[in-house]
């Protein structure tokens, strides 16, 4: 009836599945978790309300998380998306699970962190709530054994602008396996702190962290990386870098000072060289 009734029966049916569910858990918990799978977006979201009142919140998250992680991953999306529209009563049982010894739970956990964060149903109130809650375990994840983690709290970091994360974004700086990543974020994010320890990677050997890194500046449009990038225009290794650090260049000359920058191939912006270096 849950699943397949019309939309008169539908809430009674619900609210007579909720009490059972109050009174005996395990005979509603298994049929419930099986309707997370429905095509229906309603249904989804009725069978989570009926998981929530059959114990506590955080022994049932695990337990719906653990019943998505086999499935497909579209499957699984519509699940944690459900999931993340319950909102406030799961934000302390979701930080939790972020810090959990098993690595699957803890991707589930991430992905149910980014729904509830970017959550379109929030007023304010409850986003200064989200954010209070799961910023923390979200940006230690950054530290994680698994890179793919440490990866995807980077992405969501640079989403929402986080300026909290940017002490810990720079110290992944070092981890070559979140580098890029952190890279883009602290671009992404734009706070001026973070200017000097990107600039120090314009040193780095690998030309690939180099372009990254000239990439995030033009997110600054601070005058003072304009030398930078006219060195690395002119003198670096790698023609990718070269070419990059001159369109970079000459979009800050136009937008901070409305100037045309003349970039020729003369420069070596644009030019390979003989030892020239490739990206990987």
């Amino acid at each position: 009836t849950l699943s397949d009734g019309t939309a008169a029966v539908k809430p009674l049916a619900a609210r007579y599945v909720q009490k059972v569910g109050m009174a005996e858990p395990r005979r509603v918990q298994r049929r419930a978790l099986e309707l997370l799978v429905s095509d229906d977006d309603a249904t989804r979201k009725l069978a989570v309300e009926i998981l929530l009142k059959t114990d506590a919140v955080p022994v049932v998250l695990t337990k719906i998380l653990g019943f998505s992680r086999g499935l497909l991953g579209w499957l699984r999306s519509r699940i944690l998306y459900s999931l993340g529209a319950v909102g406030a009563p799961i934000l302390d049982a979701t930080a939790k699970l972020l810090s959990d010894p098993d690595d699957e739970l803890r991707s589930s956990a991430l992905v149910l962190a980014e729904n509830l964060l970017e959550n379109p149903d929030f007023d304010d109130e409850s986003r200064r709530a989200a954010y209070r809650v799961l910023l923390g375990p979200v940006v230690q994840l950054l530290g994680d054994r698994d890179w793919w983690l440490a990866i995807s709290a980077c992405d969501i970091l640079s989403r929402l602008k986080a300026t909290r994360a940017v002490p810990a974004l720079v110290h992944a700086l070092s981890k070559d396996e979140v580098r890029w990543a952190a890279i883009e974020a602290l671009g992404e994010i734009g706070d001026p702190s973070a200017l000097r320890p990107l600039c120090s990677l314009l040193d780095d050997k690998r030309p690939e962290v180099r372009l990254e890194v000239v990439h995030a500046l033009a997110r600054f449009r601070e005058r003072a990386t304009m030398p930078l990038l006219e060195r690395l225009m002119k003198s670096d290794p790698s023609s990718a870098v070269r070419t990059g650090a001159a369109d970079v260049l000459r979009t800050l000359a136009l937008e901070l000072d409305g100037t045309e920058l003349a970039v020729g191939t003369t420069t070596g912006a644009v030019t390979m060289g003989a030892g020239d270096e490739p990206l990987q």
